[in-house]
């Protein structure tokens, strides 16, 4: 389908070429295209490779430890499964990259997807081929779920050496842990009287809220969810014509994209309980984009998070983000990306209050809103205390009950979530923070500023700043004047 050669993997699934040394680290990388099976294989070295072609469709790779570049080499295990006989430093390779031009999915969504798999497939599991472990084995997990809770021990601590945690901050994200520690407590604190201010303004019966719990009963009652999935998916597909049209009058964007909202596919409902986004295939015009809600947990989508998640998953969200690197002229070093959570997930934070006012209407959307944007910044507070001051597990969940009004289990979900992604989960907060801050400084419209943030390309917060920082002239260089972008027109 994609010109590749004969089939040239090993009966026995063997993609050993690539692993070498001890195997300590897992890695995960995505390469989207279309299909529709579900492939697992597997090679007694510790080496996992998962294909799994549904929705988007979603090609991992799971590996523990790879030679050289470990994102070439990850798209070069899943090039070999595919057909192609292709190592790192061929001609071959670096060509097959080109062609594909393959997104990354962020880092949280491949976390609980990497969980997942590892459960599913357990040491010492024969190769299997043309079917799906997750399903047979999705009806267990409750199960062992309420299991494990039972024995979870909340006592314990999972604190990281300083420097470790210091290395993975600014190495994996590109996120200053001084800063971090600068400010954790004071935005935590303005995010809260926020929340406590919006709410105290509603025209309501009731007296304003003291407590999140209290927040959270007012968003549920006034703000609730839908009656069915149908009507849930249906009110999902007309807020996204309003945001779509939106985002065409603050970004450029192809006359003939789309995004459309599904239903979440069974083997993603446990690891995203109101939402997510999944791209496609960057070859495929006219580009279609998906945004997907969970059906399973519909009774908990309030209106508030549909409303949101057709600003922050796709008008101008990620959907943005994703049609703008398949069409943009930009280098595929820009468009593979590194240290590129914090830009991505800071930017949609950013649309979440910069175009609420498209819901104008519903007088409880910015209590909503508020309320996100606190929990943004609980998170950082959350994985401090985890990682970095060291406090029982216990005390995490009881910031989770306090602060944001969540149930005992899904705090104790919050927590485990982080535990499974240290630092991730500081990225949101954290790139809004200094996103907005920069708009502010150099003084940009709101329509120049959302432009160059889905102009940017899959960057780091760091070089994202230098951008801000060019004159117009400068920029303009930037964006279209690359050696490589001048061959490759020349060529």
């Amino acid at each position: 389908r994609h010109g590749m050669a004969e089939p040239l993997l090993p009966a026995d699934g063997n993609a050993g070429f690539l692993a070498k040394g001890d195997l300590n680290v897992f890695h995960l990388f995505q390469l989207e295209l279309y299909g529709g099976e579900v492939i697992f294989l597997r090679k007694g070295g510790g080496e996992l490779l998962y294909i799994e072609r549904n929705i988007g469709e979603r090609f991992f790779v799971i590996n523990e430890k790879f030679i050289g570049n470990p994102l070439f080499q990850a798209a070069g295990i899943c090039a070999y499964a595919l057909g192609h006989s292709i190592h790192g430093n061929s001609h071959a390779f670096r060509q097959f990259l080109i062609r594909i031009r393959f997104p990354i999915l962020r880092q949280r969504e491949l976390d609980a997807k990497k969980r997942i798999f590892i459960d599913a497939v357990a040491p010492g599991s024969p190769i299997i081929s043309r079917g799906s472990v997750i399903g047979r084995r999705a009806s267990r997990q409750k199960g062992e779920k309420q299991e494990e809770r039972k024995n979870d021990d909340l006592n314990v601590t999972v604190k990281m050496k300083e420097e470790d945690y210091r290395t993975l901050l600014q190495k994996r994200y590109g996120v200053s842990l001084d800063e971090l520690l600068s400010w954790y407590k004071e935005e935590m604190g303005r995010t809260r009287n926020e929340v406590f201010a919006i709410a105290a303004k509603l025209d309501i019966p009731e007296p304003a809220p003291k407590t999140m719990q209290e927040v959270n009963e007012i968003l549920f009652r006034y703000e609730g969810p839908c009656d069915s999935p149908q009507e849930m998916l249906e009110r999902a597909n007309e807020y996204l014509k309003r945001t779509r049209a939106l985002a065409h009058e603050y970004v450029r964007l192809p006359e003939d994209e789309s995004c459309r909202c599904v239903a979440v596919p069974e083997s993603c409902k446990d690891s995203y309980p109101w939402g997510g986004y999944e791209g496609g295939d960057f070859s495929i015009r006219p580009i279609r984009g998906q945004m997907f809600l969970n059906t399973y947990n519909y009774k908990n989508v309030t209106d508030g998070w549909i409303k949101l998640n057709s600003l922050h998953e796709a008008y101008p969200g990620h959907h943005v983000q994703y049609v703008r690197a398949a069409v943009d002229e930009t280098p595929e070093t820009v468009k593979i990306g590194a240290k590129l959570v914090p830009l991505l997930e800071g930017t949609c934070l950013r649309t979440e209050r910069a175009f609420e006012f498209l819901f104008g209407e519903d007088p409880f959307f910015p209590l909503f809103v508020a309320y996100r944007r606190h929990h943004a910044s609980v998170r950082i507070c959350a994985d401090l205390m985890l990682f970095y001051f060291g406090v029982p597990l216990e005390e995490v969940v009881k910031l989770y009950e306090t602060e944001l009004g969540f149930e005992r289990g899904t705090a104790r979900g919050q927590v485990q979530a982080q535990q499974n992604s240290p630092g991730y989960f500081t990225c949101y907060y954290y790139g809004m923070k200094k996103i907005c801050g920069w708009e502010k400084e150099y003084g940009f419209s709101k329509k120049d500023f959302t432009e160059l943030l889905f102009s940017a390309g899959y960057i780091s917060m760091e070089r994202f700043g230098e951008l801000v920082r060019l004159t117009p002239e400068e920029r303009e260089r930037y964006f279209h004047e690359f050696s490589s972008l001048l061959e490759e027109k020349q060529g």
